[in-house]
């Protein structure tokens, strides 16, 4: 998984093209801190994780959008409460050591999929010009 995103990473971040005009994110932004965390909480087996890493790398070449959280303004009032909440979630993960039981999990997969997922969506439901 490492050499996966290693490479994806590599060849996503030259290019200079990797933010649409709204200021969202074409493809997926490489943020994989933010997926090993929610993937340590969570301890899925290896097989689901190389899944997940497989698909979002994938994604870094497509042409579909991730939202910034903080500056994409199309639904940032929902959307920044949300990456706000993703990251009070990853703390208290963090503070009771991942405990499998704790209720930031579900917090963590809540908004983990909101911020994957908001992108696509907005550029779905685009007025077309």
């Amino acid at each position: 998984m490492i050499i996966i995103v290693t490479f994806a990473s590599a060849m996503y971040f030259c290019d200079t093209r990797m933010k649409t005009k709204d200021n969202s994110f074409w493809g997926f932004p490489g943020c994989f801190n933010m997926l090993v965390l929610v993937l340590f909480a969570l301890s899925p087996a290896w097989w689901v994780c190389l899944i997940i890493v497989t698909i979002l790398s994938v994604t870094m070449f497509l042409p579909v959008k991730f939202v910034h959280p903080v500056r994409t303004q199309r639904w940032r009032f929902v959307t920044l409460p949300m990456a706000l909440a993703w990251v009070g979630f990853a703390g208290w993960a963090a503070w009771v050591d991942f405990h499998p039981e704790s209720w930031a999990h579900f917090g963590l997969v809540l908004t983990s999929i909101y911020l994957c997922v908001a992108g696509a969506v907005q550029q779905l439901t685009e007025p077309r010009t």
